[in-house]
């Protein structure tokens, strides 16, 4: 079976919680939100399917991403994050480090088909969104 599972797309720009207008760049955790499918996706994969759940994240501010994730309690449901200014691959590497899970266990969710062909690569499940 899969192991692990990173989401894409689990944070939505566009929904303005705090005071950003429409189409204007977000300023701070208040800015954003979670799609709504996003925590119980992550939750049954974590709960009901026995996986564990990780990001990998190529974000140029990962203390802002990670201060967002965490304003939005979404971080305790991952058990492992990679979030910095990196190749995909050193994320998976340190996931595959992280939770001992081997390439061709994992299952890997995102919207760049850059990222979905460089993680093949490797061994792992990709799945453009």
């Amino acid at each position: 079976g899969r192991h692990v599972v990173r989401c894409g797309r689990v944070l939505n720009r566009e929904v303005r919680r705090g005071g950003a207008a429409a189409g204007e760049p977000a300023q701070d955790e208040s800015d954003w939100a979670l799609f709504p499918e996003a925590l119980p996706v992550i939750q049954w994969w974590t709960s009901h399917a026995g996986c564990q759940v990780a990001i990998a994240s190529r974000s140029p501010k990962p203390a802002a991403a990670v201060g967002v994730l965490s304003a939005l309690d979404a971080m305790p449901h991952f058990s492992t994050s990679q979030i910095y200014s990196d190749r995909k691959t050193r994320h998976f590497q340190a996931i595959r480090r992280d939770l001992g899970v081997p390439f061709d266990s994992m299952l890997f969710y995102d919207d760049d088909p850059f990222n979905i062909k460089e993680i093949s690569k490797l061994g792992v499940c990709c799945i453009l969104v």
